[in-house]
Formats: C-alpha cells, structure tokens, sequence
C-alpha cells in the first residue's frame, strides 16, 4: 500500500467512524469532475479494466468502512474551476493544501504534467475522459448485475467471503463474464483489495486450465484452490471450506471400547455398532464400504470375541501407510492418498485415521484396508462416519 493509499483509508475510517457515532445519513466528500479524470487516469496506468475506467461512483455503499452509510459525491460532475469561480463570486476563501502542488505523489503528477500535457493533442481531454468513464460506468454497472445473477446460480458463499465455484459451469460463461464473476468473488473475499488486470488473468488462467496447481496465491491478499471439478477462491489466511464440511478430529486420539457413539468435533461423529450375520460383503452392493464405513470380523479384535479392543481414531502420522483394499497387498503413503483423493492440505493433519493396533485400516471417506471390508456369514462390528444430527 502507498502512502497516498495508507492515508486515504485512515481518513476513511475516521469519517465512517464519526458517521456510524452520529447515525449520519451519509458521508460527504468534494470530489470534482477534475479528480474524476485524474482517477481514472490513473487506473488506466495501472492497467485497470472496465470497473477501474469507469472512475468513481455519485454514490457507493462499501462494506469495508459501513453496510448501511454511502459514500456521496455531489460534485463528481462539477469542474474545479467553476467550484472556485463559486467561492469568488461569494467570497468565500476554500482551504488550500500544499500538498497538492508536490509532484512527488502520482496523483499531482497527473495533475501538473500528464493532463496539461494530453491537452496539447486534445485540448477537450478532461471532458473526453469524463465521457468516457460515463460511458463505462453504465456498461459496468450492467456486467457487475448480471455477475451477481450468475454467480447465485454458479458459486456457494462460504464464511468470510469465500466461495466455491462449479467449474463446468463457470466456464460456459462468456469471457466477459467470466472476469466480471472472477473480480465480483475476489471483492467479497477482500473488499480492501483492488486487484489489476494481470491479477485477474492469471486468476481466470488458472481457474480454466484442465491442469492447474492444487493451491495458488494471487497478489497478497488472495488464494484458490482447486477440489475436483470446483474451485474455491478466497482471503489469504481465511479457510476455503465451511465449518461441518469436511471430517476433522479435535482430540489427538480416541479410543473406540466398545459400541456407542464417538465424537469427533461438533459436526461429526463415529458409530460403532454390532450386526448379526453379514451376507456377502460386496462393495459393489454397498458403496459406503470403505469409504462411510468399514465391517470388522470380530476374530480382528481383542481376543477373538465380540468386544472391541485396539480399535483408535487418531491423527495422521509421519511415513504412515495404508494397503488399500483391492490393491493385492501394495501400501500407500498416507500423504500420496490425501494428494490422489485431492484433499485440501489444511485439512489433512485433523483428518481422522483409523487403526487397529498400530495398522491403519481406514482412512474415512478415501479407502479402507481389506480387514475394514470384513466378511461374509459372522456377526461382525459397522463403524460409520456420520453427520451429526442426520
């Protein structure tokens, strides 16, 4: 952030501050059609795209400093010039900040020499550029309605300002629309942080390539990541999953003695339970084997009888390994397994694991070990991941 820009949000603070105190309908700057073409001038510099050209808003809610107090700006299409001719002809003396003169700051340098210097090809400039962000403003205002249409039908809001995105979906959209959604998410993901075109074209690259990187960050502020056919984008630091979404274990272990229900956070829970006699224990008949529950013969357990002994939920360990079921006895890094089912890394050390012993049989919701597919004709013990309250 510059200095200009450090500044700007600390006078911004302090006015929205004094206005939530107050209850104030409104707060009120003197913004003038000269600081509307230098705005815009200096976007354009930045490499801004329509939003940006469109310079400022008459009038704007922005969430970061209030929800409910605008932003007005009675004098955006009024010339300084005439403003002083104002205050001449009513003798009023206007404030003068030398600040303004010092051409160390881009916005005076724009001012002083870019304008004046525009002019000798177009002595008209100013009014060219103020038509011009006119223009623009009406057609962003259009691309930025239909984004929100588009993105009720193609996103889910997730805390903080995230979002998950269908990804087939997103790509049946126009290339227009596509940035219009792209800059619409990374807004509500950080409302402070005003992202360039290069930003957004390397955010849209990643978002439509068919091969991508899991993980990315885009500037400081924001991040994505890719799941499967949807991708997620949001604030640095803040998690691109919601609470509940995903199994996570608050303890460091649990032991599973006997049949009951076992906790693991507040969304989630194991239940373990004794059946009678299995018929044929087919995975293909019951998709949720190996995946939302695993059977154990009781001849697993502690001392052959129908009681549970050894049987852990736990965290994942360095160098642990799996031998899925099906796989003819080869084992798996538990890592590898996490990366291949494309399971978020923030969420892989609370993911559960469950041993028997000191063997991992199960790694709920990815795959079990051919002791979690247990067998057929003898009572065996179901263990399921289930949802708490469903």
């Amino acid at each position: 952030m510059s200095v200009e820009e450090a500044a700007r949000a600390l006078r911004y603070r302090f006015l929205f501050e004094v206005a939530n105190r107050l209850r104030a309908a409104a707060v009120v700057v003197a913004h003038t059609a000269d600081d509307q073409v230098e705005t815009v001038l200096m976007h354009m510099l930045r490499g801004a795209g329509s939003e940006g050209l469109a310079g400022m808003r008459p009038r704007i809610v922005i969430p970061q400093w209030s929800d409910s107090i605008p932003l007005a700006r009675p004098l955006l299409a009024v010339w300084r010039a005439d403003i002083e001719e104002y205050c001449r002809v009513h003798g009023l003396e206007p404030m003068d900040d030398e600040t303004n003169r010092d051409e160390r700051w881009a916005r005076n340098r724009i001012r002083h020499q870019l304008i004046p210097g525009l002019a000798t090809y177009n002595p008209q400039i100013k009014t060219t550029i103020l038509k011009l962000s006119q223009v623009l403003r009406g057609e962003d205002d259009f691309l930025a309605e239909i984004a929100v249409q588009r993105s009720k039908v193609i996103s889910t809001p997730l805390p903080e300002g995230g979002v998950v995105v269908q990804r087939g979906r997103f790509l049946l959209e126009s290339l227009a629309v596509r940035r219009r959604l792209v800059r619409h998410w990374c807004k509500q993901a950080a409302p402070d942080v005003e992202l360039g075109y290069d930003q957004i074209a390397r955010l849209l690259e990643w978002a439509e390539a068919d091969a991508a990187p899991a993980c990315l960050e885009f500037g400081d502020e924001i991040w994505g990541l890719r799941t499967g056919n949807e991708f997620r984008i949001g604030r640095v630091g803040v998690p691109l999953f919601g609470p509940g979404e995903f199994p996570q274990l608050e303890q460091d272990c649990i032991k599973l003695k006997e049949p009951g229900n076992y906790s693991l956070n507040s969304h989630w829970a194991l239940e373990l339970s004794l059946a009678a006699v299995a018929k044929e224990l087919d995975s293909s008949d019951n998709p949720d084997l190996g995946k939302l529950e695993i059977r154990l013969t009781p001849d697993l357990l502690a001392g052959g009888g129908l009681t549970v002994g050894e049987l852990t939920a736990r965290k994942r360990m360095l160098g642990e390994r799996l031998r899925p079921f099906g796989m003819g006895g080869h084992s798996v890094l538990l890592s590898d397994l996490f990366i291949n089912h494309k399971v978020l890394a923030p969420l892989r050390d609370n993911w559960p694991v469950i041993c028997l012993g000191d063997r991992v049989i199960w790694v709920p919701m990815l795959r079990a070990s051919e002791e979690g597919h247990g067998a057929s004709g003898a009572p065996f013990f179901r263990l399921r991941l289930v949802r708490i309250g469903e």
